[in-house]
């Protein structure tokens, strides 16, 4: 009789703990699952980054860009890989050339993922073939690009602040730093978000 008497409350109790495991191994994917699916523009910095965060992200504009030959540039420019922007409307002097190479030393550090990478300085129309001339002589690989005049005085993050940023494979961009970064700050971020990223 005793038996028969506790058994439902047994089970009762069985149900619950089951339950509760079931919940414990299953919310993590689920929440996984909700921060890459439905929050893609999600990123897990908290205060621990070193450059800042733009939220939400915002579309770079390759649209209003053109090659160093005067044609629009590739409709693709920032798509496929993470990119590492410098924008100088001036004449790339001393802290432009500072902050190229403190895109390609941060590239570097990348090791295996660096392929997933890429570098470019945007410029004015006026200059443009001049930065190509003196940068691509160091740094091959770097794209350098110009803007139209309305996308050099348009409103940005960090604009004034002679600034590097990081768009993501996208288009996107999601932090920006002064051209004076510490270049283990940047890396780090970099190597986060390539860490993180399921694109690029």
């Amino acid at each position: 009789m005793m038996t028969e008497q506790y058994a439902p409350k047994s089970r009762g109790r069985s149900r619950l703990v089951l339950a509760g495991l079931f919940a414990l191994f299953f919310s993590p994917i689920f929440a996984a699952w909700v921060l890459n699916i439905e929050l893609p523009r999600w990123l897990p910095f908290g205060k621990t980054n070193h450059g800042n965060l733009v939220e939400p992200a915002a579309q770079f504009g390759a649209s209003a860009l053109t090659g160093a030959d005067g044609l629009p540039a590739d409709s693709e420019l920032l798509e496929g890989k993470w990119t590492l922007v410098y924008v100088e409307p001036s004449a790339c002097l001393a802290e432009c050339e500072q902050a190229v190479y403190r895109m390609r030393q941060s590239r570097f550090a990348m090791g295996k993922e660096i392929d997933r990478v890429q570098k470019m300085v945007i410029t004015s129309t006026v200059l443009v073939k001049a930065a190509a001339q003196k940068l691509h002589g160091d740094d091959p690989d770097l794209k350098v690009v110009a803007a139209t005049p309305e996308w050099l005085n348009g409103s940005r993050p960090g604009k004034g602040e002679a600034e590097i940023y990081i768009v993501d494979p996208q288009g996107f961009l999601v932090m920006w730093y002064r051209a004076d970064v510490d270049p283990g700050g940047l890396i780090k971020d970099l190597k986060r978000l390539l860490k993180i990223s399921k694109i690029g």
